[in-house]
């Protein structure tokens, strides 16, 4: 049986600390009243606020994705890789944004701590997208197709 290297355990572990961050947002939202700041209720209607309900939904879907992504990543199974791949995708667009933003606001610590972390994202991704990582996973051109698919809907729900 072939262990993971240090690599794709790295990836593994990033992908947990991003669900763990994604779900310590979500208590924080919740918790601190947030979310009912952004609502209110009027006589049988409740309003909600969009942008408030789209956030948290993000939130969730992120958590239980790298979370998910994580887990199977450490069984070796391709659905961790198709979930995986996607999701590191998107962080490293997020990262480079936040990234830019604070060098052209020149903030250097933060510039310093996003630059490290786009970095490991980096790393990470690409060695999930070395041929070795890739006969460990199994992967496919189904596989292929699949993590294009879902790449393009985590696109749609993250920047639309």
């Amino acid at each position: 049986m072939v262990k993971l290297n240090w690599r794709e355990k790295l990836a593994v572990c990033l992908l947990l600390v991003i669900g763990i961050f994604y779900l310590l947002l979500l208590i924080i939202s919740i918790s601190s009243g947030v979310s009912e700041r952004n609502s209110s209720s009027q006589e049988d209607k409740i309003i909600v606020s969009k942008s408030e309900m789209l956030s948290n939904i993000r939130a969730v879907i992120s958590f239980i994705t790298c979370s998910l992504a994580a887990i199977l990543l450490l069984k070796k199974q391709r659905l961790g890789w198709i979930l995986g791949v996607p999701m590191m995708l998107i962080f490293i667009i997020i990262v480079t944004g936040l990234l830019i933003q604070a060098v052209s606001a020149e903030e250097n610590f933060a510039s310093g701590v996003l630059g490290s972390g786009l970095i490991l994202l980096l790393l990470s991704f690409i060695s999930l997208q070395s041929s070795a990582s890739r006969k460990k996973f199994m992967v496919s051109r189904n596989s292929y197709l699949l993590t294009i698919g879902f790449s393009v809907l985590l696109g749609i729900i993250y920047f639309i």
